[in-house]
């Protein structure tokens, strides 16, 4: 049957000498994998670009009931990114949030819900020019929320993990909770980004260790 739906890329992997498995958090099945044959080939190679990480898809698919693995019929850029593709520090943000999405997104079944949140936000993280600085940690806070593991208030990460948070810390983390982050030092927002993915790893037990938050960590220093 043919799937027509939006899809936002997560990564893929190479298969043989010429294809790609792209994994695709789409609207309507959840997560799914599509194989994009002889896509790394010399004569196509410069499409590959669609399938990195975060691209923003509208996609006709050919699914299969019980296949794991699926086909492309068409697809296409329903967005294309300019300041995410060169300005240096949502560069960074994007390489951070695809790190978190692809080790959360692992569900089979639709989220309109979460799905239209992340398509929103990565559409806003190309365009917006103000507090750019602060969006990685307004959109963990916002996903946890949509994630059923929600950060509504600075007590949630007394109560649960126990740890101590500096006072201008927590006001930081109030100020990003109410959508109206306050002008903090790089270090003080660091911290609060520590203390969020401390949040996702106990909720996430195999998230793991978050490799681009060193990518972060060099940008905002």
């Amino acid at each position: 049957m043919h799937q027509k739906t939006r899809g936002i890329v997560l990564g893929f992997i190479k298969f043989r000498e010429t294809s790609i498995i792209v994994n695709i958090y789409t609207e309507s099945h959840g997560l799914q994998a599509y194989i994009v044959k002889g896509i790394r080939s010399k004569s196509k190679k410069q499409n590959i670009a669609l399938f990195q990480p975060l691209s923003l898809l509208d996609i006709d698919a050919i699914i299969k009931p019980g296949n794991e693995i699926h086909y492309f019929k068409e697809y296409r850029l329903a967005h294309n990114y300019i300041e995410v593709l060169t300005n240096h520090v949502k560069c960074a943000i994007a390489l951070f949030l695809s790190e978190i999405l692809q080790k959360i997104l692992k569900e089979h079944t639709p989220n309109h819900e979460l799905f239209n949140f992340i398509w929103e936000e990565l559409i806003s993280l190309d365009k917006i020019k103000e507090n750019v600085q602060d969006f990685h940690l307004s959109f963990m806070i916002k996903l946890s929320q949509h994630l059923g593991i929600g950060i509504f208030s600075i007590n949630d990460y007394y109560q649960e993990l126990n740890m101590r948070v500096e006072l201008d810390e927590m006001a930081y983390i109030e100020s990003v909770i109410d959508l109206n982050p306050i002008p903090s030092h790089s270090s003080i927002r660091v911290n609060a980004l520590e203390k969020t993915i401390l949040w996702y790893q106990h909720h996430y037990n195999n998230i793991g260790s978050i490799h681009s938050l060193d990518v972060l960590k060099s940008i905002f220093h």
